[in-house]
């Protein structure tokens, strides 16, 4: 297999990963022990405070850059794999600063999968063959 054809369906297996997880942390609450769904809802039923805002709007914001980045990668812009990276270190800093979190054993590992292939998508957008159709597509335009 080349490795265009590999970036695309990383990429694509990732976005389909990344609505997975999304699913199922909505789904799949259910499935927690009776101790942790108390925690979820007595967190749920709490009044926002500035940081739970702050980290929603986040959230938000950074799951529509990751749409325009899978785009540009995708399109091969020349910003693509530094908007990629943005988003990438945007999500760890945002994981960080929503504190302790729930999740399922399904969410873990799909959250893990698509951290693997997000660095997989990096490694190729910088150093493979991959990468000169950024600067080549760059030139074009």
């Amino acid at each position: 297999m080349n490795q265009l054809r590999l970036f695309r369906i990383l990429i694509s297996v990732q976005i389909s990963i990344v609505a997975l997880a999304i699913a199922a942390s909505v789904r799949l609450e259910k499935t927690l022990p009776e101790a942790l769904q108390a925690y979820l809802r007595a967190q749920q039923d709490a009044p926002l405070g500035t940081k739970e805002v702050g980290v929603g709007a986040s959230a938000v914001i950074l799951l529509a850059g990751l749409v325009v980045a899978w785009i540009a990668l995708l399109r091969f812009w020349r910003i693509g794999p530094w908007f990629y990276l943005a988003t990438t270190i945007g999500g760890v800093v945002l994981t960080l600063a929503a504190g302790p979190t729930v999740t399922t054993a399904i969410e873990t590992a799909l959250d893990t999968s698509s951290s693997a292939i997000g660095g997989a998508i990096l490694a190729m957008a910088f150093f493979s063959d991959v990468a000169p159709r950024f600067r080549r597509a760059a030139n074009e335009g």
